[in-house]
């Protein structure tokens, strides 16, 4: 009987719980902070403004409670014109103004328009894009009065459209200029996680224990760098630390030597970077951030748009060389041979020149038959002409002989290949002895020369304080990928599909 009676009190509030309901969906709601008050409706209409929407207010006349219903759209300003003057030559004029007819609201203000003369001018110097003109005189179309004096027209500034081209294997956006026809580019945007040493960071067990560090570091370095490469900043002192990364980590200096080496190898874009790195360190030989420098020489920006200008016209120059070829073997031999004969070798006082140019590629960039290039400069010249015709290359250092020396490792058909430009490139000839070497030849030296190539450490785990450590190298094919037959037989396959 007690459970009867129980169920009975459960239905009695379940009925009461859906007529609360059903009262709340029709005229009124239900206030739940006191359930059991039934709100007293007071209907009022609100109607549209030219910017507020209209509606119907339902308000409790016991406890204030309010409801919006029936919204309509707000009508908009009703505009019209407040007509201005315009300017003379000696007084101001008067912009034309909005309002509202049924809000007066001003929508638009009238503005002063200055008072001035409208110049046609005579020039003993036309002003240019980017160099001022000189004025001989001036007569003002509206009233007729000249003036015969002598007055400096700043520059006009250029006025560039922008477009998207192909070229090779890569896009870029080339600007020119509508009344100058200069044109520019964006910097080459090189694809770093497609880099030997990059990949070696991700991918190689030896470096599992940096793994995180290097593909981050890599990134955000790579990021601030093309930041200074696209930037009209003039640099100073005080702010020529341009890339750094961000994050604090805590890894051996030889570790984040190893990874410094590759970075700065084997991006030669950023030719502007100081080897003048530093590291920041918590104790002892761990090291928390990385911080890359800009070289002094490289301060102002006129400075690195000249010579982004002239990496431009070296593009092009190797674009005409290759455009046609379909071989990789003929490309890297149209670097090698352009290269060669593009460059000499720097002396400063029969010694191999220290200058900064000489140790990037700006040197063999710069179409200055005054400058010239270390093996470093001829090794980041081939790297990046590499990338720009879509060919895999690395820079590698250690000592050929008894002598420090840099030269490059280049994959061709999945086989990797030994290239020296700087040996190749003789006064009176070019030899092909270091173009796409085997090991042996690497190794042990060829006909033309005797010395053998021997790379720095590539093993962190044998890392010697004081030397470059470079990532881990690939393995050099058994056979030498280049000989003159060979070549014959390249370009008879080219003929035949080209003709096809």
């Amino acid at each position: 009987m007690k459970g009867l009676i129980q169920l009975r009190n459960r239905l009695i509030a379940l009925v009461l719980l859906i007529l609360f309901s059903l009262l709340s969906l029709t005229s009124c709601q239900i206030d739940w902070s006191n359930p059991f008050h039934v709100h007293s409706y007071v209907e009022s209409v609100v109607e549209p403004t030219c910017e507020e929407k209209g509606y119907t207010l339902k308000k409790c006349s016991e406890c204030g409670y309010e409801v919006k219903t029936n919204y309509k759209d707000a009508l908009g300003h009703d505009e019209e014109i407040i007509e201005g003057y315009p300017k003379s030559c000696s007084e101001d004029g008067l912009s034309d103004g909005i309002y509202c007819n049924r809000c007066q609201k001003v929508i638009k203000e009238q503005e002063v328009i200055p008072a001035g003369h409208n110049w046609k001018y005579s020039y003993s110097l036309p002003p240019t894009c980017e160099q001022d003109g000189i004025v001989s005189g001036k007569e003002c179309l509206d009233c007729g009065v000249r003036v015969s004096n002598y007055e400096t027209m700043p520059k006009l500034g250029h006025d560039y459209g922008s477009v998207e081209e192909s070229i090779l294997s890569h896009k870029r956006v080339k600007h020119e200029c509508s009344r100058c026809h200069k044109v520019t580019y964006d910097s080459l945007t090189i694809n770093y996680k497609a880099n030997h040493d990059y990949k070696e960071f991700s991918t190689n067990s030896l470096y599992s224990n940096y793994k995180q560090v290097f593909t981050t570091a890599y990134k955000e370095l790579y990021e601030d760098c093309m930041e200074v490469l696209t930037s009209d900043k003039d640099y100073t002192f005080q702010d020529s630390s341009v890339a750094s990364t961000k994050s604090s980590f805590n890894i051996s200096k030889k570790a984040l030597t190893a990874f410094t080496s590759s970075f700065l190898n084997n991006n030669p874009q950023f030719y502007f970077l100081s080897n003048g790195y530093s590291m920041k360190t918590a104790s002892g030989e761990a090291a928390t951030q990385l911080v890359l420098k800009i070289d002094s020489e490289y301060y102002k920006h006129s400075v690195r748009e000249n010579i982004n200008k002239n990496i431009n016209l070296v593009e092009r120059e190797v674009y005409e060389l290759v455009k046609n070829e379909t071989s990789d073997v003929l490309k890297a031999k149209a670097i090698h041979d352009y290269l060669a004969n593009k460059t000499d070798y720097e002396y400063v006082g029969g010694k191999p020149s220290k200058r900064i140019h000489a140790h990037n590629f700006v040197g063999i960039f710069d179409n200055d038959n005054s400058t010239g290039s270390v093996c470093e400069g001829y090794a980041n010249a081939y790297v990046y002409l590499c990338s720009f015709v879509g060919i895999e290359s690395i820079m590698v250092t250690g000592y050929a002989g008894d002598d420090p020396h840099a030269w490059n490792y280049t994959k061709i058909n999945n086989l990797w290949y030994g290239v020296d430009v700087t040996w190749d490139d003789q006064n009176s000839k070019t030899y092909y002895d270091y173009f796409l070497a085997s090991k042996s030849e690497m190794e042990n030296g060829t006909k033309n020369f005797n010395a053998s190539h021997e790379p720095f450490n590539d093993s962190i785990l044998n890392y010697e304080e004081r030397l470059i450590l470079q990532t881990t190298l690939p393995v050099l094919s058994s056979e030498r990928g280049y000989n003159e037959s060979r070549l014959q037989v390249l370009r008879s396959f080219e003929l035949r599909s080209n003709s096809g």
